[in-house]
């Protein structure tokens, strides 16, 4: 599957997997800014991480000030929106941050089958989560 995103079918195998791991990194590099890029119009909501693509995956840890990560992600469950809440394995970092008891943060994971309209689709419905529960961007 991966060899098969390459653009060169005539190359050997190792050559369409290393093109094919390059056009997947630039790609979720793209995501991942278009995603951090709509994250700041946020004042509400904190990101853990780096607020650049560079030198990261497009995994994204959040939390939205006033609402429980399980709320919101039971709000997209709802809307057919995959999207995790908790500490992710992660204990001791979130007993540090002091974020255990309240319910860790909010995951929200791209890879390289995703679209920007997906992206856009998600930041619509924050939108409509946040209103629900009468929260402002």
């Amino acid at each position: 599957y991966l060899a098969s995103l390459s653009d060169n079918k005539d190359a050997s195998r190792r050559k369409r997997l290393e093109t094919s791991y390059g056009l997947i990194q630039q790609w979720e590099n793209e995501l991942g800014e278009y995603f951090l890029k709509q994250l700041a119009d946020f004042e509400n909501i904190t990101l853990y991480g780096r607020d650049s693509s560079e030198g990261r995956t497009p995994t994204f840890a959040i939390r939205i000030e006033g609402l429980a990560p399980s709320d919101v992600s039971t709000f997209f469950a709802q809307q057919q929106v995959c999207i995790g809440d908790g500490n992710f394995y992660a204990q001791g970092l979130y007993e540090q941050l002091g974020l255990t008891e309240l319910g860790g943060v909010i995951r929200i994971g791209l890879m390289h089958y995703n679209e920007k309209h997906e992206i856009d689709r998600f930041f619509m419905l924050l939108r409509e989560c946040l209103s629900s529960h009468k929260l402002s961007s």
